[in-house]
Parts: structure tokens; sequence; C-alpha cells
């Protein structure tokens, strides 16, 4: 593997336990996206290590600009080490001897960062306890680490050549894995939005991911509960079939039917060509996300999401009941997509639901109708079409006009905060564009090129990551007072620990929402001091909305395949701050280490 450096070495689950706690073992939720493990699966590991057997190597690398030896991501073995892991932090007992069902939990005291941890009251001791010999031997125990440098690229791919021969995932798991297209990010961000497991960047701490999983049955307390999940709750799905990715499925057949305006059938044959870069469906997707950028079907997905999910909660339903679902009915999923279609189809005519009780009980009335020939396996754009036709036309009378676009964004925008620590490379808010009072264009011109630049800095740190800058959001409580004494805005409100205070007094100022909006975007597209696909782009990310009668901006820096220059210079992001890359032996070393050799030159 050209580029790549490896190290293989014998390492104590001491030793890589220290590194957990440091914070050194990253999960990269691009393709480490569930652990899985039973409960069984955990206890039955440690058992092995006490027995003495040994265990596959645990696959780590060293990705990045920002990367050091100290810091790896886990590509292999991600459920072995929580496993263990969770087993020292007392949160399982293992029986010692088969025929005394006793479960003893790990001896804090044999370790002295669980001693202090449990002397500070930050890990509870259970009982009854394993004895420091043993709980010692635990820590002792040798574990075959392999660790190699490579690029993004190349660590997708290592993770797809492993998984993507025998049965260690899912046939969706095996499309996505490797993936770095559009569509697969879409896929993966959506499906954890529904789930919600969903975290704002995809890197995290492997001592963070157990709080951002899906909790399957008898696997522990942390994380998000399976039967939680809105597929489970809503009978959609059992827990096997999020296991599966069954949800990330459908949501790609429903993305797809966006995209391709239900073009084609939901079949396997359709989903793999989606994946394949050189078919031509793959083609005319990425057509569509050139023309109209990828956020736009982003947001008629959550649009539509967040719609169908209101009317539950405010109602009380569960979708299996208003779907009128026998109790062993496989077609369910079908369904559930087709409803979806109907009511993108309404909120793309600008309309919404009022009354959300009316809405449950006209699809309790109409749903009969949806009869899928085979159970929906042959589910081809006819049939599809058929479908939407005939539950449209009974849920038609409870759309009214006008867009419901509000309340979505709202739950989006808090879901964006919450997830997004205050300091972050990939994060970055601002209460104006300019001065509010400022009319100067030249002066405004200059601070969107400074933008651009932050812009450029965020898709040059993290390839496979998309950045998010917020205006309307001011950097402190002190500073949100200031702007409140200075230009008598509305009372700032506080989201999540960010305090917003909304840029209308510089819409109204700079001739209102749509003319400053197209005076941003103009200034962005002609920027000569960056590539024009890329400034195109940015300026077709730039997006308005309400957030509690403020007026709020959002602009989304493309993801890249190559570096981009501004001003024929590289950037990228230190914490929150746009870093030069230095020019010469300095920049070769971090193109090379951030970016595949011989890699397209095109947006």
């Amino acid at each position: 593997m050209s580029g790549t450096t490896t190290r293989v070495q014998q390492e104590s689950v001491q030793s890589l336990y220290k590194d957990y706690l440091k914070g050194n073992l990253l999960v990269n939720r691009r393709y480490q996206r569930k652990l899985v493990w039973t409960l069984e699966d955990k206890k039955l590991l440690v058992n092995t290590i006490i027995e003495g057997y040994p265990l596959p190597l645990v696959l780590l690398a060293e990705v990045g600009s920002e990367s050091s030896s100290q810091t790896r991501e886990i590509v292999d073995g991600m459920q072995r080490l929580n496993a263990l892991f969770a087993f020292i932090e007392n949160e399982f007992g293992i029986k010692m001897d088969p025929n005394d069902g006793t479960e003893y939990y790990f001896n804090l005291e044999a370790l002295a960062s669980t001693f202090a941890a449990k002397k500070e009251g930050r890990i509870k001791q259970n009982v009854p306890v394993l004895d420091a010999e043993t709980s010692r031997s635990i820590t002792e125990y040798q574990i075959g680490t392999s660790s190699f440098s490579g690029t993004v690229q190349q660590v997708d791919e290592i993770f797809r050549r492993i998984n993507s021969a025998g049965k260690k995932l899912s046939s969706q798991e095996v499309r996505q894995a490797g993936i770095l297209s559009t569509l697969a990010k879409m896929v993966r961000e959506l499906s954890a939005y529904v789930r919600g497991d969903d975290s704002k960047f995809e890197t995290l701490k492997l001592s963070d991911m157990a709080n951002k999983s899906i909790r399957f049955e008898s696997a522990g307390t942390k994380g998000i509960a399976a039967s939680d999940t809105f597929w489970s709750k809503n009978g959609i799905f059992p827990q096997s079939a999020l296991r599966e990715s069954k949800d990330e499925e459908l949501i790609l057949d429903i993305l797809l039917d966006l995209v391709l305006n239900v073009g084609k059938g939901s079949t396997s044959e359709v989903r793999n060509k989606a994946y394949d870069k050189d078919s031509e469906i793959a083609k005319e997707i990425e057509e569509k996300f050139s023309l109209n950028g990828e956020i736009y079907y982003r947001d008629r997905f959550i649009s539509a999401y967040e719609t169908l999910n209101a009317v539950l909660e405010e109602t009380g339903e569960k979708l299996r009941r208003l779907l009128n679902a026998t109790p062993n009915e496989h077609s369910l999923g079908r369904k559930f997509q087709v409803l979806f279609l109907v009511i993108d189809k309404f909120i793309q005519q600008n309309m919404h639901v009022e009354n959300y009780s009316s809405f449950a009980s006209k699809l309790l009335e109409f749903s009969p109708q949806l009869k899928l020939p085979g159970g929906g396996k042959n589910f081809t754009p006819k049939t599809k079409r058929q479908l939407i036709a005939s539950l449209s036309g009974g849920l038609g009378e409870v759309f009214q006009e006008g867009s419901g676009k509000v309340i979505v964004t709202q739950k989006s925008f808090e879901r964006d905060l919450a997830n997004a620590p205050l300091e972050t490379a990939q994060f970055e808010v601002k209460a104006f564009f300019s001065s509010p009072t400022d009319l100067n264009k030249r002066v405004l011109r200059e601070k969107v090129n400074g933008y651009i630049k932050i812009a450029t800095a965020m898709s040059n740190t993290c390839v496979d990551e998309h950045g998010v800058i917020y205006f309307g959001i001011a950097d402190s409580k002190g500073a949100a007072e200031q702007i409140l004494r200075d230009y008598g805005v509305a009372e700032p409100v506080e989201c999540n620990g960010y305090h917003i205070v909304g840029t209308e007094v510089e819409v109204v100022n700079k001739g209102g929402v749509d003319q400053f909006k197209r005076q941003l975007q103009d200034y962005i597209e002609l920027c000569e001091l960056v590539e024009k696909p890329y400034a195109i782009k940015l300026a077709q990310s730039l997006e308005v909305f309400e957030y509690k009668g403020r007026t709020m901006w959002k602009l989304v820096p493309p993801l890249s395949t190559h570096p981009i220059k501004f001003d024929g210079v590289f950037h990228y992001r230190k914490g929150s701050s746009t870093t030069r890359v230095s020019e010469g032996d300095a920049e070769f070393a971090w193109l090379r280490k951030t970016y595949e050799p011989g890699q397209l030159t095109e947006v």
C-alpha cells in the first residue's frame, strides 16, 4: 500500500485503557457506526482473556494532518476494546465457574486509574468483586495491535477490504464501507438523525462512543435504547433489522426516489449501482447533486421526516397502527416509503399539515389502499407512483397552503447546536456578516472573502466531514449583551450554550432578506480568490431561516477530494483558528498526509 507505514506490536490492556482515558483512541463513524455486541458477547471476550486464549489483531490508523502516533482511529477491534473497557468500569460482571451462576465484577483497586475513579465516586464498585490477582492478570494481557499511517481514503479502503468478505457486515454496511461519495455520507447522516445517535462530527473518542450508540437488548446501560428509536417505537423494524442496517437501506431507497424523481425501482441492483461511481445511476445522482446542491435533498428529507414525526408525537399514535399493519406484515417499510414520498410531494408544493389529528385520522382511513404486490419485493417505479397518487388523494385535504418549514428548521438547528462543541475545527459562529449599519460594499465583500477562507480551511481539514458557519449567534453571553445595547435587538435567546441574537438589524439595513441573500451569493460565486466550482457550491449552500423570530443564516463548506487554495495558499483549521499551511516541505508533507496522491482536480 503506497504511502503508508505499519507498526505491529503487543500492547497490554492496561496501556490501551490509558489511551482510552486520555481520548487517544478514536472512532470514525464514517465506517464504525454501531456497538452491536450483546452482553453475552462481551462476557465471552473477558472469559477468553482469563483463559489465556489469543485475540485477533486490533487495527489502528493514524490519519490526517493533525494526527500523531498517540492519537489513533480504530479500524478493526472497536467492539472488543469497548467490551474490555466496559468490564473494567464495572458495567457488567462475569461467571468464573460454569456451575455457579455468580457474576464477579472487576476489582477497581487493581488499577491506579480505576482506584482513583472509585475514590472520587466516578465509578462505583459493584459486588461481588473479582479477586485482585485475576483482575490484574486481565489488565496485563497482551493484545496484538497493528498501527499504520495513511490518508482518509486509504483507511476507508482497508476497512472495506476487511469487512466486504465473509458475513461480518450486512449488504448495506458493505455498500457504505470505504465509500466517500456524497450519497453515502448523506445516508449515514440521515440514518443517525432518525435513530437519534447522530453527532455533529464523525470522529469521536471511544469513551464517548457508547453514549452516542444504539443500545440493543442485554448490551449494557449506556447509549440510546433501540426500543426508543423512531423505527422500533413505531413498529417499522425490529431491533435485529437495525443491527443489520435495514433502516439505512430504506433511507437509501427514499433518497434515491427524491433524487431520481421515483425513476428507479427499490432493488439491490439499483442500490449497488448507486454506490458504483462508474454506473449511469451514480453519474445521474452526482449530476443532480451538482445541479441542486446536496443540502437541498438533505433538507427535503428532514422536512418530510420532521413533519411525520410531529404528527406522531402530537397525537401519541404509532405508525404501525396508522398504516393498518397486520401482526406479521413485512412490507411496512415500503408503506412508510410511500407515505414519506407523499408528504414530500405536498411540502414541495408549499403546503403543510395544519391539524395533526386530522392527518392521523385520514391516514388510518386511507392506508388500507396501500396494497403492495408481492409484499413490496418488486417495488417498481410504476407501483410506487400508483401508490403515491392513491394516498395523495386521501391525504390531500389535510394539507394547507403555506410552508411549515420554520418548525422543521428549528428542530434541525437545535440538534446541530446540541451536537457541536463550543471550540472545534468544523464549527464557526458569527453575529453578523459585517457591521450591521455599515453599507460600504467593499467592506462587506472583504468580510465575505474572510468567510470563504474559513470555508476552504474547513474543507481542507476534513475531506469527509462537512463544517458549518452560522450567522446570528454571538460568541459569548457578554458579546450578546453588547449587541443588545448597541443595536437594540430582541432579547438574545440561549440554546444549548449558544446565544442567539439574529441578523434582523443587518438584513433591514441591507435591503431585506432576498436582496441581501442575492448580494451575498454573488460575492461568494464571483470571488476570484478560490476556484470557480468550489465558489458556486459554497454560494448554493447559503441558507436563511428563522429561529424563534430571529433571522439566521447557514453556510456549509463543500466536501472536496482535493485541497482548495484561497488566494493561492492552503489553509486548515486548528481548533477554532484558521491556519495557513507553510510553503515548501511543510506544504508537501501536509498534502501527502491528508490527500491521496494523484487525486482529481475537480470539486
